[in-house]
């Protein structure tokens, strides 16, 4: 039910060079009503003809999508259900998709990175470091390109609170990738954040931001919206920046960061959007 779109750079089928991939759950009513199903892949290939965009159905994908199916380390093959699919197109073309899947104790993160074909060549599988808890219920994963083929993995975790976690997967060469063997620890929150953002920028090198609502008492209220920087390996760059306060907004409404949303430019600056309460 919910999409995510993504344009990725490489040579697709018929010499087009660029494609939009979606990715989705089709949920079972059989199942009840919980957000799992079977994630589904649609990709596009876009062309220009005259000036004019256009879409063509990649072969093999069909009009309504296919449904993933991932390659286990133990060469098992099984249907990939989950909820909250995202999906990112690295430097090459290639597709990187990760979900929150249910193993049995616990919610964690699964998913791959197919081929412009559709070959699998990574299988993603952060249980082991997301640790017994899994990750916080009802949240959602980000996953970001960062650059010369690495993927960012990030999600919320509690752990005597809440915190921001994150998991690199260095490219080592092509379909090759360095698995994270530690986590990440990046912003820590007293209470669950109403919301929250992690993007890349940068500016001498690639930096993680994640930004976040948080009043004088600690997160949540909407107060003031404000950024952290961190390196790739997870220190902290700086201090936090205040983006915005209650009095840079409406002088009399808090900011309402429901739909919260940043990303990373390559000047290093970040853009930032957010709801306020009228």
């Amino acid at each position: 039910r919910v999409a995510f779109a993504f344009r990725a750079r490489g040579q697709q089928d018929g010499g087009h060079g660029d494609q939009l991939a979606v990715v989705y759950t089709v949920e079972d009513d059989a199942a009840g009503t919980d957000d799992y199903g079977a994630i589904m892949l649609q990709r596009l290939a876009l062309a220009g003809e005259d000036g004019a965009a256009q879409s063509v159905t990649l072969s093999g994908d069909g009009d309504a999508g296919t449904a993933l199916t991932v390659q286990a380390l133990d060469g098992s093959t099984a249907p990939a259900v989950g909820r909250a699919p995202a999906v990112a197109g690295l430097d090459n073309g290639e597709l990187a998709i990760v979900w929150v899947e249910n193993d049995g104790a616990r919610e964690t993160i699964r998913g791959g990175v197919l081929e412009l074909d559709g070959e699998q060549v990574l299988y993603i599988d952060l249980t082991e470091l997301i640790g017994a808890k899994g990750i916080v219920k009802g949240t959602e994963p980000t996953l970001l390109d960062a650059g010369d083929g690495n993927i960012l993995v990030s999600w919320l975790q509690q752990d005597g609170g809440y915190v921001v976690m994150a998991a690199l997967y260095q490219a080592a060469g092509h379909g090759v990738w360095i698995e994270p063997d530690q986590l990440m620890r990046l912003k820590s929150f007293e209470d669950e954040p109403d919301d929250y953002s992690v993007t890349l920028t940068d500016a001498g090198g690639p930096a993680i931001v994640v930004t976040w609502d948080e009043d004088s008492k600690g997160s949540g209220s909407g107060d003031r919206i404000l950024s952290q920087r961190y390196d790739m390996a997870g220190d902290s760059q700086g201090g936090q920046v205040v983006i915005a306060d209650r009095h840079a907004l409406s002088r009399e409404q808090p900011a309402s960061t429901d739909s919260l949303a940043a990303a990373g430019l390559a000047d290093g600056q970040i853009v930032v959007v957010y709801a306020e309460q009228g």
